[in-house]
């Protein structure tokens, strides 16, 4: 019976060539801030004239053969019947920024925004003698901050990189954008749920036996106000469950001695054996 040997050679090097596409799928994976699907979706999505420029780019760089490959695989790849090495999807992507529109890097940096932003939970606490103006003072001041100050993670950083392609006037456009995306969120936030806000705690903040808890989200963030007790305070604390409670540090302090009794009772009877 016929048989095909295959050398030690080939076969590590086989073995170097497929650990060769993994480490470029996971460069470019860091590369485009941790997710890449957002991407390969615009890329599939190109009409036929540029995606004729980028294959003609490609074929320049890498080669005719190469080209001819993209060229007979493409649909393939589109369709996910093939799937596209880390190696050339690394090479095809560092070749999308120079002709995707500016409209359309915005749109790529806020499909990751959506997945890395910034998570959040503020927490307002006040009493039924709080006044109601004080309260939309404080709920419109922390929203605000919620989509103002804010530090731009890493992932998308390195995006940021990879869209400008090291043009700082690209750059500055996708900062500027993102960061005016959010306050005009949190303007658009503020606008539809003041007035509803408004009106629930006028019509219920007499009522001092209300356990009241509003809660306005923006993005992944959020801010809850929540009406306990009837003091006149309004204060923001470490957000917390509601019906639980929160633990500070003189109440910790003030629970040592519980906790000594037990280990002195625990020594005495492992003694007593």
């Amino acid at each position: 019976m016929p048989y095909r040997r295959y050398s030690g050679k080939s076969s590590n090097r086989g073995r170097e060539i497929a650990r060769q596409h993994i480490e470029d799928a996971k460069r470019l994976t860091y590369e485009l801030g941790g997710t890449d699907e957002d991407v390969k979706r615009w890329f599939f999505s190109l009409e036929s004239s540029k995606l004729n420029l980028i294959l003609k780019k490609y074929g320049q760089k890498y080669g005719a053969e190469k080209e001819e490959y993209a060229r007979s695989t493409y649909s393939r790849w589109k369709s996910g019947r093939t799937h596209m090495s880390g190696t050339v999807a690394e090479r095809f992507f560092n070749l999308l920024p120079p002709i995707m529109p500016v409209k359309d890097k915005f749109r790529l940096v806020e499909s990751l925004w959506n997945h890395v932003g910034p998570s959040k939970k503020i927490l307002i606490k006040v009493g039924t003698g709080s006044q109601i103006e004080e309260i939309l003072n404080k709920v419109s001041e922390e929203v605000s901050k919620l989509t103002t100050e804010w530090i731009v993670p890493d992932e998308i950083a390195r995006r940021f990189h990879w869209l400008a392609q090291d043009d700082s006037t690209i750059y500055q456009q996708l900062m500027s954008h993102l960061k005016l995306r959010e306050k005009e969120l949190g303007k658009e936030v503020l606008k539809d749920q003041i007035p509803q806000l408004k009106a629930k705690f006028t019509n219920e903040i007499a009522d001092t036996t209300s356990r009241i808890s509003y809660i306005i989200e923006v993005g992944k963030q959020l801010v809850e106000l929540r009406m306990e007790g009837s003091g006149d305070r309004v204060e923001v604390v470490e957000w917390y469950p509601s019906g639980g409670k929160r633990k500070g540090l003189a109440e910790a302090s003030s629970n040592w001695w519980i906790w000594l009794i037990i280990g002195i009772v625990i020594i005495y009877f492992l003694v007593a054996s």
